[in-house]
């Protein structure tokens, strides 16, 4: 009785596995898709509403949902805060304390901090054209996930159900 009852759990660990998978997938989705809508509101209130970076960030992060909304406050409070740091250096510890459990890969983070990078250095005409090149690369690396979620969610989702067959039978 407790061999079957150990089988049935091996089984259901692997699909549980094989579902995360494809859950974890479809975060990255929805956080690159936050992070879209992030460089939208920022070039609403830089560019159309004449806010400087801090007042823009914390403008944005009332609209927007955690944990985005917390690492736009934190970096407004920073920027207030003129303790000699670089916007890089800012962008890149907010990313750390703030953005780490999200589903954003570390690519995504990089780029990210080097947005960040780009954005301190800049006038607003520079910093609207910053924020227009990073959405390109946001909306290109979308597409992608978007289309690996399709494709391969499926897939993990059987594998993890197969996977578990798989080591039921050979337990047995």
């Amino acid at each position: 009785m407790a061999k079957y009852m150990g089988l049935g759990l091996v089984l259901v660990g692997c699909t549980a596995m094989g579902i995360a998978a494809g859950k974890d997938m479809e975060r990255r989705v929805r956080d690159l898709r936050e992070l879209i809508k992030l460089l939208q509101l920022l070039e609403g209130e830089i560019g159309y509403a004449n806010a400087v970076l801090s007042e823009g960030f914390r403008h944005a992060a009332r609209r927007m949902r955690m944990p985005y909304g917390r690492f736009l406050e934190k970096m407004a409070d920073h920027m207030d805060e003129l303790r000699g740091e670089g916007l890089k250096d800012i962008f890149e510890g907010c990313i750390r304390e703030e953005l780490n459990h999200t589903a954003l890969t570390r690519e995504d983070k990089e780029a990210l901090a080097g947005f960040g990078a780009q954005l301190g250095n800049l006038d607003v005409k520079m910093q609207l054209g910053a924020i227009a090149l990073y959405r390109e690369q946001l909306l290109q690396a979308y597409g992608q996930a978007q289309e690996m979620w399709r494709k391969d969610a499926k897939l993990y989702r059987y594998l993890g159900v197969m996977g578990g067959l798989f080591l039921t039978v050979i337990f047995l």
